[in-house]
């Protein structure tokens, strides 16, 4: 989660300065950038050079959550307290 504070800024990063700025291996955060970019959390310019966060996915946190209510067999907790609104956004509903 560190990660993707950095990314919170809107502006591009590249692995490199990412690893420097939290104290981690390189190769540890080039496997981490590889996995948020695969997901769709994070997009990349000029190949993997720079990345930054991708403005049009559900933000982590509201994935993770919505992965632990499913995985803890809560589907229905997950149609009856989420909102889904578009371009993938997702929203506490109001109740």
């Amino acid at each position: 989660m560190e990660v993707m504070k950095i990314f919170q800024d809107g502006r591009w990063h590249t692995a490199s300065s990412i690893s420097e700025a939290l104290g981690l291996p390189h190769e540890l955060t080039e496997k981490v950038v590889d996995f948020l970019l695969r997901y769709g959390f994070i997009e990349a310019s000029g190949g993997q050079a720079s990345c930054r966060m991708n403005r049009d996915t559900v933000p982590l946190d509201k994935a993770v959550k919505i992965l632990e209510m499913a995985s803890d067999g809560r589907l229905m907790d997950v149609a009856g307290s989420l909102k889904v609104l578009s371009k993938n956004q997702i929203t506490e509903a109001e109740t």
